[in-house]
């Protein structure tokens, strides 16, 4: 770690690179690239014992000139191939990205090893940095540590005029030389050249520590008997190369230990009842303090390590600001964890296992409109070792309403509030015995509510999951796959039970309408199929009967007369009361899709047709039939009885009466009557009388009265 010394001296001459390289000549591999052209490539070489065995390890190589925005300038780093005695290029140094006019690299040296790690360091300088924004006071110098492996790509310390003295400490950076002790501390310092100025950077002393936690016990078997750990902490240093340390006589180390820092309900506590503790040592005294902490009765991870984090700092409390005081090294972690183990109590075992099983009962089929609830049995058991966190989850669909969790079995499970996953699925997660589930059975039933929603798909799937904290324990899962269906409430009637058709022997047929009606509810949308069959033909004689139309009162209904013809449809229906119907009846299959919930449906025929009434009994029987039919894998209908009836058809044949023997017999009957009332009339001298009157009144003209006369003589 380099600070700027105050009031050091100003010199003119420039600080110089150590050029001085191992006697075997060795040669660089390869040409010069494109990049480098134009970019002042050699303008600037330091060769750089890396180890200190007096050889050369690598080769910089300044190239203060290379752009990309501006002059940003970069540093080539190259390794020495021992086999081959060639430079290959290792890779290159670069300072801040963000300074495009910089001219990194203009100044390159070896300056020792002022990290005390026992690998040589590297400054670079970069004279134009910061020039456009502050020309009073620009320039700067890159510290880069090695290591066992080679130089650090990135740079440790960036050290800028403005940071190190006054205002006019311009091309800060142009020249810099390091190696040796200026000061007489025993620490290597740096040299810097600017423009008229040299300055002198002091290095500070580097703290290396090795913080170690010795637990007594060394783990935790339970966390029910709120056990007392020591906890003895110690703080190891860890000498540089050169022994000497300057700054060390009065410097204390701070330390903050915290416990239990993974988990928010803590499981352990120091002698205050808190779960910090803080304390300082000496540096310069080997001190190793113990911290006493109480393992707490837990109710959640109780199987799990207790974490300790320890963070620590150095500080002089007396340190005097004109005398650099010792750093901690900046590549060393100054927060450090441990682990408190907790080991199980597994007896005889070599290792923990519990045996989880997991059996779920409950109905397979959900009717929606019908079921009000949902419930599921679920059985898990251990039959292993201790199974720690053990956890179930049970992920359904959000038509699934969650009521609540009844325990058969002692108190074992504790489940949250059911949480949404997603638009369609919830979650509920239910804790078994924590934090410890051991050789037990946890047996309880989880209660659903159903509403009354239309689920996505056609089945409804509710996951368990069961998984613990154990280590190589594999998690359960069990998947029910429920049957959905809708109910569906709608009655099939008919308008008329009876129909008489009456015909005569004139050979006209006549159009007879049969009506069905459709009622209920279908609030899923059921698509209905109503199907009546309509007896058409007798066996063995010409058609009985003829569709002529099938219609319903909504437009949305459509239906079509089936081809072809079918027999006995509905045998297992039966009829009602003691009707009693011919046999071998082919039927017409009328079929109709209703999609709304209310509908009647006329089914006109033309019956009897003229060819049947030769063959008709004077009383024939027949039955129209009809049936709701739907997707009974989706649907369930409620009163099932009530999706069927039929229509009773009765027919009457009368025989036509032939009028014309009637009127020919009554015509001569009605003459001969006639002639004999005229005949009879005669002989009992109706006809004499009269004339006989009609002379004496003088009403007979002559003429008659003489044709009389002469009969009368």
């Amino acid at each position: 770690m380099i600070r700027p010394q105050r009031g050091g001296n100003n010199h003119s001459e420039d600080a110089v690179c150590d050029k001085t390289v191992q006697q075997r000549t060795s040669q660089r591999r390869g040409h010069k690239s494109d990049e480098e052209i134009g970019s002042y490539f050699g303008s600037e070489l330091c060769p750089l014992d890396l180890d200190g065995d007096g050889l050369t390890n690598y080769l910089l190589v300044g190239a203060p000139f290379f752009h990309v925005r501006g002059e940003e300038g970069k540093v080539y780093l190259y390794r020495l191939d021992r086999q081959t005695d060639q430079f290959d290029l290792a890779g290159h140094l670069s300072g801040h990205p963000g300074i495009a006019f910089a001219r990194f690299g203009f100044a390159v040296a070896s300056v020792g090893d002022v990290d005390q790690d026992g690998f040589g360091d590297v400054a670079v300088g970069a004279p134009l940095e910061e020039e456009e924004s502050n020309p009073n006071a620009f320039g700067s110098v890159y510290i880069f540590n090695g290591k066992q492996d080679g130089i650090r790509r990135s740079f440790s310390q960036r050290i800028t005029a403005a940071q190190t003295g006054p205002l006019g400490l311009v091309y800060f950076g142009r020249s810099v030389a390091g190696g040796l002790d200026f000061t007489g501390d025993g620490l290597l310092d740096i040299a810097v050249g600017s423009l008229g100025r040299m300055t002198l950077l002091r290095s500070r002393a580097v703290i290396r520590l090795e913080a170690a936690v010795d637990f007594t016990p060394s783990e935790i078997t339970h966390y029910y008997n709120r056990s007392i750990i020591t906890a003895k902490l110690c703080f190891q240093r860890k000498p540089p190369p050169s022994t000497r340390q300057p700054g060390t006589d009065h410097l204390v180390i701070y330390y903050t230990v915290d416990l239990d820092v993974e988990m928010e309900r803590k499981r352990a506590q120091f002698e205050d009842g808190t779960d910090t503790v803080r304390g300082q040592v000496p540096y310069a005294v080997d001190l190793c303090p113990e911290l006493k902490l109480t393992v707490l009765s837990c109710q959640e991870d109780c199987f799990s390590s207790i974490a300790l984090r320890l963070s620590y700092r150095l500080q002089d409390p007396n340190g005097d600001p004109n005398d650099p005081s010792p750093v901690l090294d900046i590549y060393q972690e100054s927060e450090v964890h441990f682990q408190l183990p907790f080991v199980d109590d597994c007896g005889n075992a070599t290792t923990c296992a519990p045996h989880l099983s997991l059996t779920v009962q409950m109905e397979k089929e959900l009717v929606v409109g019908s079921t009000k609830e949902v419930a599921m049995r679920i059985y898990l058991e251990n039959r292993g070792h201790n199974s720690h966190m053990t956890t179930l989850v049970l992920q359904f669909p959000t038509n699934l309403h969650f009521i609540q969790v009844r325990e058969v079995s002692p108190s074992l499970v504790d489940c949250d509030r059911s949480a949404p996953l997603s638009v369609s699925a919830s979650a509920l997660r239910c804790k078994i015995g924590h934090p410890v589930f051991k050789a037990l059975a946890a047996n309880f039933s989880v209660t659903w509510q159903l509403d009354g929603k239309k689920f996505p798909n056609s089945s409804a799937n509710i996951i368990l999951s069961v998984a613990n904290a154990n280590k190589n324990s594999p998690a359960l899962r069990e998947e029910v796959s429920l049957n959905v269906k809708y109910v569906l409430n709608a009655t099939l009637s008919r308008v008329l039970p009876i129909v008489y058709v009456v015909s005569t022997g004139d050979r006209s047929s006549q159009n007879t309408d049969f009506t069905f009606n459709i009622q209920g509810k279908n609030p899923y949308g059921a698509k209905l199929e109503l199907q009546i069959w309509v007896p058409v033909m007798l066996e063995g004689h010409p058609p009985l009967a003829r569709v002529k139309d099938a219609a319903g009162t909504q437009n949305s209904t459509v239906c079509k007369a089936e081809d072809g013809f079918s027999e006995e449809p509905w045998a297992d229906l039966g009829h009602d009361g003691d009707v009693q119907t011919v046999e071998g009846v082919k039927y017409r299959l009328v079929s109709c899709v209703v999609l709304l919930e209310r509908e009647a449906v006329t089914v006109t025929t033309e019956m009897p047709l003229a060819d049947a009434l030769q063959f008709l009994k004077p009383r024939t029987d027949l039955v129209i039939r009809g049936e709701l039919s739907f997707d009974r894998n989706l649907f369930v209908g409620l009163n099932a009885e009530t999706h069927k009836t039929e229509i009773q058809v009765i027919l009457l044949k009368e025989d036509a009466f032939d009028f014309f023997p009637v009127v020919v017999g009554s015509s001569v009957g009605g003459f001969i009557l006639l002639l004999l009332i005229t005949v009879a009339l005669c002989k009992c001298g109706f006809f004499k009388r009269n004339y006989q009157n009609m002379r004496k009144h003088g009403e007979v003209p002559e003429r008659c009265e003489a044709e009389s006369d002469s009969e009368v003589e």
